[in-house]
């Protein structure tokens, strides 16, 4: 039932951002060259310099927004993760590879927060409701991320002798990926079992 009202419309975070950040670009832009047509050449260059300065922000927050870029592999024994562009600085990483039989649990979910305490974070990428990439202190031990707000992620919890006791990805299709990594993971463990088991 309908009240005759319009509903409010809710802008994400970081859309806010951005057009506050591109109107405070064009303010700068027609400030400065106003000032340049005025004769004031200081301040021209001055406001120039500080629109530069925003346009470089609005471009570094333009591409932590940006999916992850993360090839992901299923691999005989191991998971071999690469990143790519942005996401190397951001996690500070280029590859890693975990063997399956470290992979203890395997879930799809929604992360409620990328939140974590700065005391938390060790090397990485942290925006508040937009990234969480990087190395992290978890209550178990080391985690790494790669995530942006708002996505269905892959977390998997390792077991010793793993050095990281989880990872949290971004990736195209989490379900099909759990899907292949529990057949995989109870393959090598089944094939484990069986090599035990011989005489």
């Amino acid at each position: 039932m309908s009240n005759g009202t319009n509903p409010t419309i809710r802008r994400p975070p970081g859309f806010i951002v951005m057009a506050a950040l591109v109107t405070l670009l064009l303010v700068l832009a027609s400030v400065s060259t106003w000032s340049a047509l005025a004769g004031d050449g200081e301040r021209a260059v001055d406001l120039g310099a500080a629109a530069t300065a925003v346009a470089a922000l609005a471009v570094l927050l333009a591409a932590v927004r940006r999916p992850p870029v993360l090839d992901v592999r299923v691999a005989p024994g191991e998971l071999e993760v690469r990143f790519h562009g942005w996401d190397v600085l951001w996690s500070l990483r280029r590859e890693v590879r975990i063997p399956l039989d470290h992979v203890a649990i395997v879930r799809v979910h929604r992360p409620a927060t990328l939140w974590s305490g700065w005391w938390h974070r060790r090397l990485g990428t942290v925006i508040p409701a937009t990234i969480k990439a990087g190395w992290f202190g978890g209550p178990d031990g080391r985690e790494l991320w790669d995530v942006r707000a708002g996505a269905d992620v892959i977390d998997l919890r390792l077991a010793s002798p793993s050095p990281m006791s989880r990872l949290v990805l971004q990736v195209p299709d989490p379900q099909t990926l759990a899907q292949l990594l529990a057949t995989a993971t109870r393959n090598v463990r089944t094939a484990q079992t069986a090599r035990e088991e011989r005489p």
